[in-house]
């Protein structure tokens, strides 16, 4: 849904947020424990926006399936 209005996402490297956000739809932060990099991360969203991406609900589906 974020991705789909452009908001940009910050995340840490858990489970499969990486191939979820891509590489243009936010940053992935290493560590998750360090809040400055989170921090940072904000920072250097803050007044842009992200491309949008728009999914069918077919190509969700298509997505949960290959990460699964």
């Amino acid at each position: 849904a974020y991705r789909a209005q452009g908001t940009p996402v910050v995340a840490t490297d858990i489970g499969d947020c990486r191939s979820l956000v891509g590489n243009d739809g936010g940053t992935i932060v290493e560590d998750a424990d360090n809040d400055d990099a989170l921090a940072e991360a904000v920072r250097g969203w803050l007044g842009r926006r992200a491309p949008h991406v728009v999914r069918s609900w077919g190509d969700v589906r298509d997505q949960i399936l290959r990460l699964w």
